[in-house]
């Protein structure tokens, strides 16, 4: 079932939810997929931070999404500072620190690139590459959001 609204509870130890957020002034209502225990920044600037570690990097409409697979529930507030260094969009960071979670859009933001495209098959982001080992405890999170996002599919448009 899908959250509207959510900050995460201090206690929740859950490793991931998808979380609706609902239609704002400019884009329509899209899901996320939101866990406090797996960074993952966004990047849109059109630069990925130069790593020196098991990373996951995938291309969005605007830049890029970043998933830091060699680390599993690091400090959060931190980790987002560093993120901050490394050119991460500055709204994102602000928001996952109100929100106490990272998160990643699974599903369309504007339905206008849906109506705009018939029958064309889409993804919210493609995989670009994969480097290291992941840190297992991201592998059922991995599988949820590249199925969610059409991350290694085919398809025609990235919206």
């Amino acid at each position: 079932m899908a959250i509207e609204w959510y900050v995460w509870p201090d206690d929740d130890e859950s490793f991931y939810k998808i979380i609706h957020k609902p239609a704002g002034k400019m884009w329509g209502a899209f899901d996320v997929i939101g866990s406090k225990i797996h960074p993952m920044g966004d990047f849109d600037n059109g630069i990925v931070p130069d790593l020196n570690e098991p990373h996951r990097v995938y291309q969005t409409r605007k830049g890029y999404r970043v998933f830091y697979t060699g680390r599993f529930n690091p400090p959060f507030v931190p980790t987002l500072h560093e993120m901050w260094d490394q050119g991460a969009d500055k709204s994102y960071l602000k928001n996952a620190k109100h929100r106490k979670y990272y998160a990643a859009r699974v599903t369309p933001k504007y339905t206008d690139d849906l109506v705009n495209n018939p029958g064309s098959s889409y993804s919210i982001v493609k995989l670009v590459y994969d480097t290291g080992d992941a840190h297992p405890g991201w592998t059922a999170f991995i599988e949820a959001h590249d199925q969610l996002t059409n991350a290694t599919g085919q398809s025609e448009l990235i919206v």
